[in-house]
């Protein structure tokens, strides 16, 4: 089950999509092929995943429970206080 997600980019706030780097059919080449290249392929696949916004694809997410922190940091403060994300 996928957590939930705050965007920064577009403010969208849902599940996350994780996305492996790299393309399947390189590694199916290459494990067809080249056994030992394929193995490094897949290891470095399985170790690189990246969390992307569901809306706009975006890799600028955190986690629902630190977006909720920082904007319960700055709750109190007069809006001209409070710094702009950027």
């Amino acid at each position: 089950m996928a957590m939930n997600y705050h965007c920064s980019n577009c403010s969208h706030d849902a599940e996350s999509v994780v996305v492996r780097r790299g393309d399947m059919r390189i590694q199916i080449f290459l494990w067809f092929f080249f056994i030992i290249p394929g193995l490094f392929y897949s290891m470095w696949r399985a170790t690189t995943k990246q969390t992307l916004c569901g809306a706009c694809g975006s890799e600028d997410v955190q986690p629902m429970q630190a977006h909720n922190r920082h904007k319960d940091e700055y709750s109190d403060l007069s809006p001209e206080l409070v710094p702009l994300a950027g």
